[in-house]
């Protein structure tokens, strides 16, 4: 299929991943953080891989998504091993492909903990035929664990794409999903170093240096998902034309945070006669959504390394990340019957509405929602499973009193607050 042959071409280029780090709540001592983010660097870490029990995980079963003729699970999780024999955690995925389309499916980016792994699409790529049925996994391997200093999976945030093979086109994406496990205490890692820019809810920190390796880890509080390039690059005011496809097209979701390093190829720095690296510049090209149209650049960043350490001034007050507000939970599959509802509004993703709270059909969608619809719930009418039937009126004055999923929205106040 073309997708896969343009994939393996773009994995090829993102085989160079991330050598490792270790991460610090924000509240935590800067100086610490990095003391283990660079011994990481170095091959250690031994003590945070030897403290990781995999088959000790345990994932909330229940569909992540519905849509699109398709149900995807998440059914549970183990300790396994990817082609080359590496350890992995395998999260147990069963798809539902009830359309006539025959569809592939990957997971196109992930995060563990709010920190993005960098995977490639490999991690899980199957093929489900139209009217058929497949179980694959995701496969998340312990290396980046270990390195990311993960010492407990709390959740995971995946979006995932799906491709029509026929066609060898893509056919649509999921919204972001959380699979969560029993240690999830919402709280992600947090890693921050001196902020270098902070635009758009886009912020960019400067973790430090080692081995002409430059760190740095973008937080992403835009509101939704994007894709990044890195471009523009200058050290000592010498701009490099060769292009970095370690930093092409990379994702970053919302509410989660994405680490880099900028190698700095030997070469490059003989060319310029440069010995000591002073000052380096770059920007972001950025695409909410990875569309294209939507393209965006940053401002350029400026780093004087003889001024900057990666450690936050002392007494400055970093704010938390925002939580991943994009991030669709997993209904338990042990609830035979749904409580009722806990708040009187939900705040709702791009979503179909529906005559009944049936997703197996096509045929009940009456309309359409925009992302962040308020809708208040019609509480004389018991909700079905993860339905429930809502009252709204339209900028046009009409009432509609119809179905939504609530897989796909969010408990909120009246003002659209999330609970």
């Amino acid at each position: 299929m073309m997708r896969k042959m343009i994939s393996s071409v773009l994995a090829a280029c993102l085989m160079s991943i991330l050598l490792g780090s270790s991460f610090a709540r924000a509240e935590s001592a800067a100086d610490a953080f990095l003391e283990g983010f660079f011994e990481g660097l170095s091959g250690g870490n031994s003590e945070n891989s030897s403290s990781m029990n995999l088959s000790s995980v345990s994932i909330t079963p229940g569909i992540i998504y519905e849509g699109n003729n398709v149900v995807m699970s998440v059914t549970g999780c183990s300790e396994g091993s990817d082609w080359t024999g590496a350890t992995t955690l395998n999260v147990d995925i069963y798809i539902e492909n009830n359309g006539s389309l025959n569809l592939g499916f990957n997971a196109h980016a992930f995060a563990v903990n709010g920190i993005m792994t960098r995977n490639n699409i490999y991690d899980m790529d199957c093929d489900v035929a139209a009217g058929k049925k497949a179980n694959t996994h995701l496969e998340i391997p312990k290396e980046t664990l270990d390195r990311y200093s993960i010492t407990e999976v709390k959740y995971i945030d995946a979006l995932f794409w799906a491709y029509d093979n026929d066609k060898s086109f893509k056919e649509f994406e999921t919204p972001i999903v959380r699979m969560e496990t029993d240690q999830n205490d919402g709280i992600p890692n947090i890693v921050y170093g001196d902020m270098v820019l902070e635009e758009n809810g886009i912020r960019i920190d400067y973790l430090g240096e080692k081995d002409n390796d430059y760190w740095f880890v973008i937080t992403n509080n835009t509101g939704s998902y994007f894709a990044f390039d890195l471009e523009n690059m200058s050290i000592n005011d010498y701009t490099s034309s060769e292009p970095n496809y370690d930093l092409y097209s990379e994702t970053v979701i919302n509410g989660c945070q994405y680490i880099f390093n900028l190698d700095i190829p030997s070469d490059f720095l003989s060319l310029n006669n440069i010995d000591t690296i002073s000052k380096i510049n770059f920007s972001l090209a950025y695409r909410p959504l990875d569309d294209y149209f939507s393209e965006a650049h940053t401002g350029v960043i400026e780093v004087y390394t003889d001024q900057l350490d990666g450690i936050p001034d002392e007494g400055s007050q970093v704010e938390e990340m925002v939580p991943n507000t994009e991030a669709v939970t997993n209904e338990s599959a042990d609830e035979e019957t749904a409580e009722e509802p806990e708040v009187s509004y939900y705040k709702t993703q791009y979503m179909n509405i529906r005559s009944t709270p049936d997703a197996s059909s096509d045929d009940n969608i009456i309309g359409t929602f925009p992302a962040n619809t308020i809708v208040a719930v019609d509480t004389s009418v018991q909700p079905v499973d993860q339905w429930v039937k809502f009252i709204y009126e339209d900028p046009s004055g009409v009432m509609i009193n119809a179905w939504i999923n609530t897989n796909y929205a969010q408990k909120c106040t009246k003002d659209g607050t999330p609970y």
